[in-house]
C-alpha cells in the first residue's frame, strides 16, 4: 500500500505532467493554424513551410515555352535543394571510387606545377560559382584525377552533396538494374543525374555501343540543362579532347558559360 508520501509525490508528477502538456506545441491536427500565409506545405512535402517560390511543395516548374526541353517538368526547390543533392549523393557512395585517404584531400595539399595551375583555377572557380561544366583534358597522370578527387572533398567537406566516380562505372551501375523485374533503372539515372557536384573521371573510355551512347545522352543532357538553370556542377577529366563526341555533345562541352581546358602538366607517376 502506498503511504500518503507517496501518494502526494505521484500527485505533484501528475500535475507536472499536465503543466507540460499545456506547454507543448499544437497538436498535428492543428498543423495548418501555423502556415506561413500562401503556404501550400502539407505533411510529407519536402520543401520549406515559409519557402515564397514552391511555396512549401518543395518542386518548382520552370517557366519556358511549350516544346523547351524542361517544359511540364518539376525540378527541385532551392529551399532544399542542398538537402536534396546530399542525399542522392549518399545513395551513390557504393558506386564511387574514392578512397578512404581521398576524404582529406584539400586545395592546400596541391602544387600549382606549370601546367595544372590553369585547371585548378578554372575548377574551384566554377566550385565557388555553385554551377557549370569544366572538361579537362590531356595525357595520363598529370593531375586531372586529382582535382577531381580534391574537388568533391572539398564540396563534401562543405556540406555539398558530391560523388567521383569513374565513367565506366556508371554505366555498370545503371547496367545492372537495366531489363529487370521491378527495375529501378530510371531511378539510378535520375540520381545521377541530381547530383550537386558530379566529377567523373576517365570520360571517353567506357565501350561505345548504341545503350551506352543512348544513355550518355540521357545523363549528359540532363546534367547540361540543370547546369544552365544553375543548379548543379559537372567535373570532367579526360584523356581525349571533345573532338571524339558527336556535334551534339561537342557543343555542349564548348558552350561559352563552361569551360574545356588542356592540362599540359608532365606525367607526375614516376616521381611518386
Amino acid at each position: 500500500m502506498l503511504n500518503p508520501a507517496d501518494k502526494s509525490k505521484t500527485l505533484k508528477q501528475a500535475l507536472a505532467e499536465l503543466t507540460t502538456l499545456e506547454q507543448k506545441p499544437a497538436l498535428v491536427s492543428d498543423w495548418r493554424a501555423y502556415l506561413p500565409p500562401g503556404s501550400i506545405w502539407v505533411p510529407g512535402d519536402r520543401g520549406k513551410p515559409g519557402c515564397s517560390i514552391c511555396h512549401g511543395l518543395g518542386y518548382i516548374s520552370p517557366d519556358v515555352p511549350r516544346g523547351h526541353p524542361l517544359w511540364g517538368k518539376a525540378h527541385i526547390c532551392e529551399c532544399w535543394a542542398d538537402e536534396a543533392h546530399m542525399e542522392s549523393a549518399q545513395r551513390l557512395q557504393a558506386a564511387s571510387g574514392l578512397f578512404a585517404p581521398d576524404y582529406g584531400l584539400t586545395w592546400s595539399g596541391i602544387t600549382p606545377k606549370p601546367g595544372l595551375s590553369s585547371a585548378l583555377h578554372e575548377v574551384k572557380a566554377t566550385l565557388a560559382q555553385k554551377w557549370g561544366w569544366v572538361y579537362l583534358h590531356g595525357a595520363p597522370g598529370n593531375g586531372k584525377s586529382l582535382l577531381l578527387r580534391t574537388a568533391v572533398a572539398e564540396s563534401l567537406r562543405a556540406g555539398i552533396g558530391a560523388v567521383y566516380v569513374r565513367w565506366d562505372a556508371i554505366f555498370d551501375h545503371l547496367r545492372a538494374a537495366y531489363n529487370q523485374p521491378h527495375s529501378d533503372f530510371d531511378e539510378r539515372l535520375a540520381a545521377w543525374a541530381a547530383v550537386g557536384v558530379l566529377a567523373i573521371d576517365e570520360i571517353g573510355r567506357a565501350r561505345e555501343t548504341e545503350w551506352v551512347s543512348e544513355q550518355m545522352h540521357k545523363l549528359l543532357d540532363a546534367r547540361y540543362n540543370a547546369a544552365c538553370y544553375q543548379r548543379s556542377i559537372t567535373l570532367f577529366a579526360s584523356n581525349y579532347s571533345t573532338d571524339i563526341f558527336d556535334l551534339s555533345l561537342r557543343s555542349r562541352f564548348n558552350d561559352g558559360r563552361f569551360r574545356v581546358c588542356a592540362v599540359i602538366a608532365p606525367d607526375q607517376r614516376p616521381t611518386l
